[in-house]
């Protein structure tokens, strides 16, 4: 009877561990980001009203009379959550799907960005996501023109496929290998603010309004 039941609990044990991985993908990234509280980067400045919701995080923009003064500490940079305990492969291609809203609490703001030196024609004010390891370590954004712009008021939604060729290196350059890598361990899922330059900053021009950016969820699944 020993000998049974012994056995019996040796495959329940298997069976537990071998679908354990299974459910635990199956049910995805999103409780596992919704856990997690977003927080400023370090490099931010001038950000007010700074609140970390269930979901999101909601702030108002900086505000700087010239790129020198936002350059000195009136932009924002990085918003930050950790991927602690998201250990997932990239196979099959997984999608970060962001909501967010802009709202103009006052006058009609005008966005810039503290880094211009792309010159004329270049990025209007935006953010994007990064997944990277840390903060200044191994950095991925996502590629591309599909940005979150801050232009128009309202509520949007952007899709990212988490697949290397979307996604470039500090250098802009594709490296699928440092990819995984960076995905697949602890890290952090970050949303850069610039223009032409992905977390260069951006800002509202002195003296033209106010406005709030709120990241409704971000969601891995």
């Amino acid at each position: 009877m020993n000998t049974i039941l012994i056995f019996s609990l040796v495959v329940i044990f298997i069976a537990v561990a071998a679908f354990l991985p299974f459910y635990l993908k199956r049910r995805g990234i999103k409780k596992q980001i919704e856990a997690g509280v977003w927080k400023q980067g370090p490099n931010n400045g001038g950000v007010t009203n700074f609140v970390a919701t269930k979901t999101g995080c909601k702030f108002t923009f900086p505000i700087a009379a010239s790129r020198k003064e936002a350059y000195d500490g009136s932009a924002i940079h990085q918003l930050v959550i950790g991927r602690a305990g998201m250990k997932m492969t990239i196979l099959p291609p997984k999608t970060l799907k962001i909501r967010y809203r802009i709202k103009y609490t006052s006058g009609s703001p005008i966005f810039d960005q503290v880094d211009d030196s792309g010159g004329a024609g270049g990025m209007k004010p935006n953010a994007r996501p990064s997944i990277r390891d840390t903060i200044l370590g191994q950095r991925f954004w996502v590629s591309g023109w599909d940005f979150m712009f801050f232009d128009k008021e309202g509520e949007f939604a952007k899709s990212y496929r988490l697949d290397p060729q979307f996604w470039t290196d500090v250098n802009g350059q594709q490296d699928e290998v440092g990819f995984q890598k960076v995905f697949e361990s602890d890290g952090l899922l970050v949303i850069s603010f610039g223009g032409n330059f992905a977390e260069h900053g951006a800002f509202v021009q002195s003296g033209t309004g106010t406005a709030t950016f709120e990241l409704l969820e971000a969601i891995i699944s």
